[in-house]
C-alpha cells in the first residue's frame, strides 16, 4: 500500500497486527510463556537485555515507522515532532491495544474503531 497517504498506511499497519492476534489469539501469550521459560519473566531481564535479533527487528521497525510519519509530516498530516518519537508512541498504543484486548467486545477492549480514532488524535496536527 505504498500509494496511500502516510497517515492511511499507519492505520493499515495497525489493522495487520490487530488481525494478526484476532487469528491467533493466544500468540501474546506464546511469545510471554517462551520468553519467561527462557529468560526469567517476559517483563524483566528480557525486556532490559533482548537479544541483538530482538533489538535489529525493533530497530527496523521503529526506523520504518518514523520514516513513515517523517513523510506524513511532510505533506502536512501527521504533527511536528521528532518522527522517531511519535513512532515509538503511535507502537506502544497499538501495543496497548492488543495488550488489552483486540478482540471487540473483550471485557476492557475498544472497537477497532475506536483505536483508530485515537491514533488520528494523536498523530494529526
Amino acid at each position: 500500500r505504498s500509494g496511500d497517504a502516510p497517515l492511511a498506511r499507519l492505520h493499515a499497519m495497525a489493522d495487520v497486527a490487530i488481525a494478526f492476534y484476532r487469528q491467533w489469539p493466544n500468540f501474546a501469550r506464546l511469545v510471554a510463556m517462551a520468553q519467561a521459560t527462557l529468560h526469567g519473566s517476559p517483563l524483566t531481564a528480557w525486556q532490559d537485555h533482548p537479544g541483538a535479533n530482538v533489538r535489529a527487528a525493533f530497530q527496523r521497525a521503529m526506523d520504518f515507522e518514523a520514516a513513515v510519519v517523517a513523510e506524513g509530516q511532510q505533506a502536512g498530516e501527521i504533527r511536528e515532532g521528532d518522527p522517531h518519537a511519535l513512532a515509538h508512541l503511535y507502537s506502544v498504543l497499538v501495543n496497548a491495544y492488543l495488550t488489552v484486548g483486540a478482540t471487540e467486545g473483550a471485557a476492557g477492549g475498544l472497537r477497532t474503531d475506536e483505536i483508530h480514532d485515537i491514533l488520528d488524535r494523536v498523530l494529526r496536527p
